[in-house]
């Protein structure tokens, strides 16, 4: 009857019929929402409330709750908070099972960002909820309070977990759930979350940066073959995002992965190279270097093995000479195969190396270092016997190296000047300091004989 009252009224008398509404019926909430239409504006609003709150003092519990609510909802248009506060909690003492004062007083609670009375006040709505959709809504606006504002991602995990046994499948929740396990520093379950929305042909917002995060986690878990994985997928959303391309390149270089150190290098020094920094340009270039000769090495290795392997009627041993190849060239850099680089490659690399030079003038950089031993190989492949003594030299005296490496560098000076200048006076001293750093070496283990070395 109260809200065909209001249907029904003529707009002359909707005022009237709206406030006879209510008194059949405090609780149409129809009524309510037609006299806040009608006292617009903070000065009518007060009006409303005060009016509502004369109407309410003449009721008893929990009858006057919904009239406390509207005058709430009246006060916070007019601006006064307090006032509006204290109404909703007078709604909420009145009649506890009602939601609506509840929401309204959260939603206070949210603007002026008191995030522990939100977190309370979803709590209670949660608990009045009788639809499973309604409370899964509300456990994952909890679930995001908890996360995102107080800082408790194992709460809202929590949280979420309750949430889904209230839907069916939820992409929300993989989502938050994605977020919040790897603040919570559970990064596995972070990943399979990630994992699931994909698996939905859902779109997952900063793809490359979000699986880049979980890979770096796994990371500093020590489980770099699961990171490698993980930073795959980033690439895989965008092959152009630097974190992602600056890891995979450091990885696969450091694990001799020449194909796919060769490939995130280059992405990298394509896409950023103008950007990157002098040090870290020097870095990825040096990588490249390397990485693209241990190709051309593996290349040469695999034609040299190919040419001396004997075959037989039934016997193919591509695979092993690829095998064979493959260590032959990942080990340090092998002028004997560096004279089969093609063209390209060498002046590529060539290029490469000088610019890091250039780049890390003055330093003792590991970019450096490389680009130097990579010069110095280059040079012996070629009979570029000056420039390969330019590089030997400040290689040997490089105290980053250990004393072995050193000593090889050394006795490769030695054999320039004794062997390709048939200088042996100044070979020896190269000698000598070889012994003093590696006694051990092959080259020492007879008398030496100056006639032979």
């Amino acid at each position: 009857r109260a809200a065909l009252l209001v249907e029904r009224a003529r707009p002359q008398d909707a005022e009237r019929d709206a406030l006879g509404a209510i008194d059949l019926d405090p609780r149409n909430m129809d009524a309510l929402a037609a006299l806040e239409k009608m006292y617009d504006g903070p000065a009518r609003a007060r009006l409303l409330a005060d009016e509502l709150g004369r109407r309410a003092a003449k009721l008893g519990p929990p009858v006057a709750a919904p009239l406390f609510y509207g005058r709430g909802r009246a006060a916070a248009r007019a601006g006064d908070n307090a006032a509006a506060r204290e109404a909703y909690r007078r709604a909420m003492s009145l009649d506890p099972t009602l939601a609506e004062p509840i929401a309204a007083l959260g939603a206070l609670a949210s603007r002026e960002g008191d995030w522990s009375e939100v977190a309370a006040l979803l709590e209670s709505e949660v608990g009045l909820a009788t639809s499973p959709a309604r409370k899964g809504a509300l456990l994952l606006e909890l679930s995001v309070v908890y996360g995102d504002r107080l800082g408790n991602p194992t709460r809202a995990v929590s949280l979420l977990d309750t949430a889904a046994t209230h839907f069916r499948d939820e992409p929300r929740i993989f989502d938050l759930g994605a977020r919040f396990n790897l603040a919570a520093g559970n990064w596995q379950a972070a990943a399979e979350a990630l994992d699931q929305i994909a698996a939905r042909n859902a779109t997952i917002a900063g793809a490359a940066e979000r699986y880049f995060a979980v890979g770096a986690a796994a990371e500093a878990a020590g489980e770099v073959d699961r990171a490698l994985t993980l930073y795959s997928r980033s690439y895989s959303r965008d092959g152009s995002f630097r974190p992602t391309l600056e890891r995979l390149s450091a990885i696969c270089f450091e694990r001799g992965q020449w194909d796919n150190a060769w490939k995130a290098t280059e992405a990298l020094l394509e896409r950023h190279g103008v950007a990157l920094e002098p040090e870290v340009r020097a870095t990825a270039l040096a990588r490249s270097v390397l990485a693209d000769l241990h190709l051309g090495q593996r290349a040469a290795a695999i034609a040299r093995l190919g040419e001396i392997v004997t075959r037989g009627p039934s016997y193919s041993p591509e695979a092993g000479i690829r095998d064979v190849a493959e260590s032959w060239a990942g080990m340090h850099l092998e002028p004997r195969l560096l004279v089969g680089l093609e063209p390209r490659r060498h002046e590529r690399a060539l290029r490469r190396a000088r610019e890091v030079v250039a780049l890390s003038e003055g330093e003792t950089s590991l970019a450096r270092r490389q680009a130097l031993e990579v010069l110095g190989a280059l040079a012996v492949a070629d009979g570029r016997w000056e420039d390969a003594l330019a590089a030997l030299e400040p290689l040997a005296s490089d105290a980053a190296f250990e004393a072995g490496r050193r000593a090889m560098f050394l006795i490769a000076a030695g054999d320039v000047m004794a062997r390709r200048y048939g200088d042996v006076e100044v070979a020896e001293p190269f000698y000598e300091r070889a012994r003093a750093l590696s006694p051990g070496n092959s080259r020492f283990a007879r008398p030496a004989d100056k006639s032979t070395r």
